[in-house]
């Protein structure tokens, strides 16, 4: 296939014509002002690339026909001779090799290399990846295509350190921002899998290229922009396995998004949760080994409601903050038993690489679908103590005191105990995620030039996994959103010592510049803020 560069949107008539094609849905101005039919859009895909396979043989035979044609009549070999003279029935054919892929299919192949979980793109589409894929049989939108040619080219330009591509890649954002709008726009197109997916996908674009503080609130943007979707598409979207992915991806960076933010999840997402929960209890008779991944998602919608409640001063009293925050961590530690044994992880001492290894140990988990989970009730855990932890402070130094019995001092330093363990849980889980245990292996061996997201995770061990594929996220590197936050919770804590903080900035950083996920490096800057005016303070 060759990219033939940008084609012409208008009508047939306005092609042939040569005159400005307005592509109003139900036909042209053009044509109605001429009063005749609108012949209607060609689909973009169509001639945005055009099979060469047979231009070139025929090139490629001519060519040999020519050689052929001129070559000088050969001699008869003697007896003597080892040589032999080859007739018209036993030449030699040309090899037909395929024309080298363009910078846009160098891109299309990143992207679903790099980027996409267990996910293909229709047949026709030329655009394949997973070795065991859902059967999602779907057009690639021209939105989609310039998402995916954005996200690969932004890769590329890292990988081949090529500043002009990288501009390219903004490019393709800005085209693809542009034609996610126009399908917004649509209500037949706003529906389609392919829409939601350009949506995501902007948002880890955003998140792999911002390097400002206002890509947060860019990034926050795609993200209401795909829940908005959520809504419009309504429950037949969890009757697929695609649906139910993109929507189980969409809701937690919403869930990440609210509880940061301090306000309330939407109601009727939340209800289409529900209905997504109750349609898999229904399928399985009420025997889901996912029921432990629904109840962690259910506490995160009561957590990022809580903590809104608090932010608005609808709940204040501090005897019911902390006595809902211990509530709520009762539930997540519940849960977390819940899980299954062989989804646990193995921890690994070490004295190599104190730059990279906390505290001397590290963790390696069997999929990264399960680092992810860890992380968000590590996540969890952090905020909810850390809300104790606060409100018992400002009730210790209240005048007269507002917490005077014993029971609450236990608590504080059970609080500071199981801030500093989560702390040092979420730090272990670092290396495996940025490619550290692939590095440990091959210990004295040039390490490779780019870390590529979960290059340590064994892809292999996906499908029977007891969560099941059917619940990854579709876009597999949208989980350094999470590995983002998580070192940022820990960087942000008021019980964190400078080792640690310290730590924290590097790691933040070099998801940065090594992963490509600058938000990391818009993160770290906030740490080091913080531990600037800490340092300040000190003097």
């Amino acid at each position: 296939m060759v990219y033939c560069g940008k084609p012409s949107k208008g009508c047939h008539t306005c092609r042939q014509r040569k005159i400005r094609c307005d592509q109003q849905p139900d036909g042209c101005s053009q044509c109605a002002k001429s009063k005749r039919t609108c012949p209607g859009y060609r689909s973009q895909l169509d001639v945005m690339f055009r099979n060469e396979s047979t231009r070139i043989e025929k090139k490629v035979k001519a060519r040999a026909k020519v050689v052929r044609s001129t070559a000088p009549a050969s001699e008869s070999a003697s007896p003597n001779s080892s040589e032999t003279t080859s007739s018209p029935s036993t030449a030699v054919v040309p090899l037909i090799v395929s024309p080298p892929p363009n910078v846009d299919e160098l891109a299309t192949g990143y992207f679903t290399s790099n980027h996409c979980s267990h996910v293909f793109f229709g047949p026709n589409t030329g655009v394949f990846s997973a070795r065991l894929a859902d059967p999602w049989i779907t057009d690639i939108t021209p939105a989609l295509l310039y998402c995916m040619k954005a996200v690969g080219l932004s890769g590329l330009a890292r990988l081949h350190h090529d500043p002009r591509m990288l501009n390219r890649a903004w490019g393709q954002y800005s085209e693809a921002i542009r034609l996610t709008n126009q399908a917004l726009a649509s209500p037949t197109e706003a529906l389609k899998d392919g829409t939601l997916l350009s949506v995501i996908i902007l948002g880890v674009f955003e998140s792999s290229n911002g390097r400002t503080r206002q890509s947060l609130d860019a990034w926050a943007a795609h993200i209401n922009g795909a829940a908005a979707l959520l809504s419009l598409r309504g429950r037949k979207q969890i009757t697929t396995a695609v649906g139910r992915r993109m929507f189980f991806q969409v809701t937690s960076n919403m869930l990440i998004n609210c509880i940061q933010k301090d306000i309330p999840f939407p109601k009727e997402v939340q209800a289409l949760m529900q209905g997504m929960r109750d349609a898999q209890l229904a399928r399985t008779n009420a025997s889901d080994p996912l029921q432990p991944i629904w109840r962690l998602r259910e506490l995160m919608v009561e957590l990022a409601n809580f903590r809104a409640d608090v932010q608005k001063h609808r709940i204040s009293d501090p005897h019911q903050i902390i006595a809902r925050c211990i509530e709520l961590d009762t539930a997540i530690l519940s849960n977390m038993q819940a899980f299954p044994e062989d989804v646990a992880y193995t921890r690994i001492y070490t004295t190599e690489d104190p730059d990279v290894v906390l505290d001397g140990f590290y963790d390696i988990y069997p999929d990264f679908w399960m680092v992810q989970i860890f992380n968000t009730m590590r996540n969890f855990r952090i905020l909810l103590h850390g809300m104790v932890r606060g409100t018992l402070l400002r009730g210790f130094s209240a005048k007269p005191p507002l917490f005077t019995s014993p029971e609450y001092t236990r608590q504080l330093q059970l609080s500071v105990d199981t801030l500093y363990s989560l702390q040092a849980d979420v730090c272990a889980s670092v290396p495996q995620q940025i490619g550290y245990a692939s590095r440990a292996k091959r210990r004295g061996q040039q390490p490779p030039a780019l870390h590529q997201p979960w290059r340590d995770f064994d892809q292999d061990l996906l499908p029977v996994r007891p969560i099941g594929t059917e619940y990854l996220p579709i876009i597999r590197s949208s989980g350094n959103n999470l590995l983002n936050w998580s070192l940022f919770l820990v960087g942000n804590m008021d019980i964190t010592t400078d080792k640690t903080r310290a730590w924290v900035i590097d790691r933040l950083e070099e998801i940065g510049s090594m992963m490509g996920m600058h938000h990391g490096t818009v993160l770290a800057k906030f740490v080091r803020e913080l531990r600037d005016e800490k340092e300040r303070a000190r003097r």
